[in-house]
């Protein structure tokens, strides 16, 4: 048996526990919720057993699972590796993001209340359910990615503990269950499997399609991944409880995330027409500028998404705005910059 087939055994097998524990644990009570032994019992336990210094190292730890964090990486992988499995691991993140807000939306478990909440989290920072772990599910799923790309111990090593680690900074301060997390990292393990086993074949099919197939397949898995998240918010007898409209906003986070990646594979389709980028590079230097304009991209990302939190207009025009620049950061990231590199020769 092939290395390969015996780890992704083992990882679908790992996964399927996981997931398996967490629903286990979870519907032990009727109707289903958190008011169960094990999820209340290690919350209140790094409730009692925490500190001010350990928590803000926690918070520090917890941070590097935000979207914007992995978005950075991504963009920097895409510009100063290789824009190919770049783009591969692009795909597999914003699959798994949208996976992760799907199923929340499904299963609608809050999260711990935040009177227990550590690390000075304030309430208004985290509005999405719990079930599962966003942090731990698409952390696994990014640094998996790693793992498989660069097959070295100690890139191995790396994929496996910090998910694991971001996992515990969220248990510890107490945003996420116990249950939250196994659930995330079981479901992250899973899309890694899919992802190692459909890969090669869906290369090699796009590699005899037309670039217009290829445009109609990108806007059928926006479909795809649309469908469900709109599904599962866009229920009417529950948004008539939907006061703040927190529902609501939940689904255009998600859908943003889905645009962008659909503009992202359009523009990856004419990429090597229009812009033909490599990840050649003559001197060592040229790989710190190629991080360095990745992380500026990311910084205007963060900075739009801060000042436009703090601008009050018409939601509906926020919502339309919000797509239309999430549209436009495909094009912008994957056609844009890399031909500003080309240009600067670097």
């Amino acid at each position: 048996m092939k290395k390969q087939h015996i780890i992704s055994i083992i990882m679908i097998v790992l996964g399927f526990a996981l997931i398996a524990t967490a629903l286990g644990i979870v519907y032990t009570t009727y109707p289903p919720n958190r008011a169960n032994n094990i999820d209340n019992n290690i919350a209140t336990f790094f409730q009692n057993n925490s500190s001010n210094t350990i928590e803000k190292i926690m918070k520090y730890i917890t941070y590097l699972g935000e979207p914007i964090v992995f978005v950075g990486l991504l963009l920097i992988l895409y510009y100063a590796w290789d824009k190919r499995k770049g783009y591969r691991a692009i795909t597999v993140v914003i699959t798994s993001t949208a996976v992760v807000y799907s199923t929340k939306a499904g299963f609608r478990m809050e999260r711990p209340p935040s009177s227990i909440w550590g690390g000075g989290i304030e309430a208004e920072d985290l509005k999405t359910y719990g079930f599962p772990s966003g942090h731990a599910q698409v952390g696994t799923t990014f640094w998996g990615m790693l793992g498989i790309f660069v097959t070295k111990w100690g890139m191995l090593i790396i994929a496996i503990l910090l998910p694991l680690i971001l996992g515990f900074s969220r248990i510890f301060l107490r945003v996420h269950w116990f249950t939250d997390v196994i659930m995330g990292l079981g479901i992250g393990l899973v899309i890694l499997v899919i992802y190692m086993y459909v890969e090669e074949p869906i290369t090699r099919h796009l590699e005899k399609t037309s670039t217009v197939i290829k445009v109609l397949y990108a806007l059928l898995i926006m479909v795809v991944l649309a469908a469900p998240v709109i599904l599962l918010h866009y229920d009417p007898v529950f948004l008539s409880y939907d006061i703040d409209g927190e529902n609501f906003k939940r689904m255009i986070s998600t859908l943003r995330f889905i645009v962008l990646f659909t503009t992202v594979s359009i523009s990856y389709i004419f990429e090597e027409k229009i812009v033909n980028f490599e990840n050649k590079k003559e001197k060592w230097w040229h790989i710190l500028l190629r991080i360095a304009i990745g992380i500026v991209v990311i910084a205007l990302i963060y900075g739009y998404n801060m000042i436009f939190d703090y601008v009050s207009v018409d939601y509906t025009i926020t919502v339309i705005v919000d797509l239309i620049v999430y549209a436009l950061l495909g094009p912008f990231i994957i056609l844009f910059i890399p031909w500003l590199i080309k240009k600067l020769k670097i």
